[in-house]
């Protein structure tokens, strides 16, 4: 009796062994994929973490950059401010000096 099950017995084994094979093969892309999808994760990780290095730096140089902009305004009111007290002066002068003309005369 077994013989006459033989031929089916070889064809199931001959089944089984192919289904086996595809099977290993799906685990093995399946461990790839895996294995690359992990990597890629890693170097996100790592992106991530140096973008946020950079992130703080860029902070710190928005900063300074603020502080600069206000010395540089503060500076730029200096100069309005020297440029208009040397206005007010050049003015006064001039009120002298002809205060001085309309004098001369009588010296």
């Amino acid at each position: 009796r077994v013989n006459e099950f033989q031929p089916q017995l070889v064809r199931l084994s001959e089944a089984t062994g192919a289904l086996d094979a595809r099977v290993q093969a799906c685990v093995k892309l399946c461990t790839d994929k895996n294995q690359q999808l992990q990597e890629g994760f890693d170097n996100l990780e790592r992106t991530q973490l140096q973008m946020g290095a950079d992130l703080g730096e860029l902070r710190t140089a928005e900063v300074k950059l603020i502080g600069k902009i206000a010395e540089f305004e503060a500076l730029l009111k200096n100069k309005v401010d020297v440029e208009q007290s040397q206005l007010v002066v050049a003015q006064a002068n001039s009120a002298l000096e002809a205060r001085m003309d309309e004098f001369q005369p009588h010296l």
